[in-house]
């Protein structure tokens, strides 16, 4: 079990703190906990994408990044992303907001407890480059990037003030194998590629055109290169997530676009769903495993009174949105004032073709 820190439930919240300079785009600093290293936080059994214990498929070395072809070679000078507004809109507004972001780096307890699962799974190998989609506030980008320490990671996220905050630790750390951009990985070209390997840490789940971005991302790795994301279960395994009890609160969502899918931290619960989607964005030896994690937080990194409002409830109905989250976290509540989240998550291995 991994401990953040406990703390009892206050009779009124703190508001959450200010990203100052995130509208403008500026690197950000703001409170945040002390940073420790991801993959120290836990030691899972099993290596590599095989998906097996034992095996660990041959993986493309960087001299041989002159067999890539097409786009691959072209990204090997940074390019400006290219981006295309109607997509992403809802998840566009929602990660650059101040409040929301403040609110989400709370949640970084559960977050980066299985950031060992993902090194774990990627295997990274020194002197190889690394991309990672929706890298946040950058910590599983460090982690990457001290497992690479004669390679490179670049960290793409659309939320410019996670951005600017991943940087900013970078800075404080003194690490200089690893660059931060602000991009939409659905269809944005990355700059840094081509990449022996792509790798996301709950950062995949929110495209609105997953087939697309899958497909873009395979294009920034090398012939043969590694797709190794977490994602999380199903919701019913996960009784922290309380997005479902609030569901009956909030108006019925917006009818899609045609051709568009509705992101989420579930999107991608399905792994037969999720297998499929791979294959049709061009990926192969597609494989997972699942994985069971209880992690020690508090109340705080679950869920926040004033947090009703910025999930769109009227303030008419917030008693009895916030009666119904104290009945779903009441039995994962400790004695100590401490709450047991218990995580159930996915790591998922594909592979680029090799010709």
């Amino acid at each position: 079990m991994v401990d953040a820190a406990l703390a009892k439930r206050p009779a009124r919240l703190r508001s959450p703190p200010r990203l100052d300079g995130a509208a403008a785009g500026a690197d950000t600093v703001c409170p945040r906990p002390a940073y420790v290293p991801a993959a120290s936080l836990v030691s899972p059994p099993g290596r590599g994408i095989s998906g097996t214990d034992s095996t660990r498929r041959a993986r493309t070395q960087p001299q041989d990044r002159s067999q890539a072809a097409g786009d691959n070679e072209k990204m090997s000078e940074p390019t400006a992303p290219q981006r295309k507004p109607e997509s992403n809109q809802a998840e566009r507004r929602r990660w650059n907001d101040p409040v929301w972001v403040a609110r989400w780096l709370n949640r970084q307890a559960l977050t980066s407890a299985v950031s060992g699962y993902l090194l774990d799974s990627l295997a990274p190998a020194d002197g190889e480059r690394i991309l990672e989609i929706g890298s946040g506030a950058g910590r599983a980008t460090l982690a990457l990037a001290a497992a690479v320490p004669r390679g490179a990671v670049t960290g793409a996220d659309i939320s410019r003030p996670l951005s600017g905050l991943a940087r900013q630790r970078a800075v404080d750390q003194g690490v200089a194998n690893v660059s931060f951009v602000v991009a939409d990985v659905q269809h944005d070209t990355i700059p840094g590629g081509p990449f022996d390997a792509a790798a996301s840490q709950f950062g995949v789940m929110f495209f609105d055109e997953p087939v697309r971005a899958f497909a873009n991302i395979r294009r920034h790795v090398l012939p043969g290169g590694r797709l190794v994301f977490v994602c999380w279960q199903d919701a019913s395994r996960n009784p922290w997530m309380i997005a479902e009890i609030l569901a009956p609160f909030l108006p019925p969502p917006a009818e899609l676009p045609p051709g568009k899918r509705r992101p989420g931290p579930f999107s991608l619960a399905d792994r037969e769903e999720t297998r499929e989607l791979l294959e049709a964005s061009g990926w192969e030896d597609v494989a997972s495993r699942d994985h069971d994690l209880t992690v020690r937080v508090s109340l705080e990194t679950l869920f926040e009174d004033d947090a009703l409002s910025l999930y769109g409830i009227a303030e008419a109905d917030h008693d009895r949105a916030r009666e119904a989250v104290d009945a779903r976290l009441a039995p994962l509540e400790r004695g100590d004032g401490g709450y047991d989240a218990p995580l159930a998550f996915r790591t998922v291995m594909a592979r680029a073709p090799r010709a």
